[in-house]
């Protein structure tokens, strides 16, 4: 037999529609690095105190800048890509930098969105000024149909009242879906109508909305508590509580527009002879990160219950 012929390791490609094809970049020129404060749209109602309070419930720390409606506020995290193993060098390997940065890339939806929901990477510890970053589960509102989970048709029809309600009739509109809902959001099984169709590289839902399906959405069994979720029942971390939720349900989110901004991506150790861990010759370790914001205006966040439309999955 003759020489096998090296080529590329197999690319890792991004999502064709994640909450990256659906947000929209920050404004050209934002210094986001140290984090970005802003006046929140909802300048009336108090739908989700602490984020936008009344004149009415302002409280010490929570003031009104001057001329200015209730100021929310985020800070910037990293999204981490961890690569460990034997590496093969010579004219079979590859560039292990240009592997995991590859993969950083792709998986920058995914920690994107467990920020966005989950906060995960971002502050734990509060502002003095601002509080605690807003998230989907940390700002919403449960309107979950009946106090229980209902079918997903119902469900989105229900949020997008609510958000249209709350905004006296704003568009930009984004349902955030988790990724296993998605066969039944297009149609694809029993338990509802069909809620979104693919349109490019996103999926568009009903009056102009637009559905993020993901990936990095919770999905499966949440407990209630610092892991849960649902929206904010009590606490402040680390001993925040959020609602939960059974395998046969999902929680659905609808929100405003969201932007993001990401940058440019470092590799630790930066050179190849600091990566080899000592105990082995030809074992690597190296780790891709790139920092990254996203924000979304805090009022009109709601969240209610789906019935799982893939069945239990854990």
């Amino acid at each position: 037999m003759g020489v096998k012929q090296p080529v590329p390791a197999i690319n890792v490609p991004a999502p064709s529609a994640s909450l990256l094809t659906v947000a929209r970049p920050l404004p050209d020129g934002t210094d986001w690095r140290s984090g970005i404060a802003w006046s929140s749209a909802c300048l009336l109602d108090t739908h989700n105190w602490p984020y936008c309070p009344d004149a009415a419930t302002l409280t010490a720390g929570k003031t009104l800048a001057p001329g200015a409606g209730p100021l929310v506020a985020t800070d910037p995290f990293v999204v981490y890509t961890g690569v460990e193993c034997d590496w093969v060098e010579g004219p079979l390997g590859d560039d292990l930098s240009t592997l995991c940065s590859g993969m950083n890339d792709a998986h920058l939806a995914y920690g994107i969105s467990q920020a966005l929901w989950m906060g995960v990477g971002l502050p734990s510890v509060a502002d003095p000024n601002y509080g605690l970053p807003p998230t989907l589960r940390r700002t919403a509102q449960d309107v979950s149909i009946g106090g229980v989970a209902t079918e997903l048709n119902d469900v989105v029809g229900a949020l997008l009242q609510h958000y249209e309600a709350c905004t006296t009739g704003d568009g930009g509109a984004v349902i955030h879906l988790p990724t296993v809902m998605l066969p039944g959001a297009l149609g694809g099984t029993g338990g509802g109508a069909r809620v979104c169709w693919p349109e490019g590289n996103f999926y568009r839902g009903p009056a102009g909305s637009v559905v993020s399906a993901g990936p990095g959405y919770p999905h499966g069994h949440t407990p209630q508590g610092p892991l849960g979720a649902g929206p904010l029942v009590s606490g402040t971390p680390p001993n925040e509580v959020y609602q939960g939720n059974a395998f046969s349900e999902v929680w659905v989110y609808v929100s405003g527009p969201v932007e993001y901004a990401v940058g440019t991506t470092e590799m630790v150790p930066p050179d190849d002879a600091q990566r080899r861990v000592p105990t082995r010759l030809n074992r690597y370790d190296v780790v891709a990160e790139r920092s990254a914001i996203v924000r979304f205006d805090p009022c009109c966040v709601f969240a209610a219950k789906a019935i799982n439309t893939s069945g239990e999955i854990s």
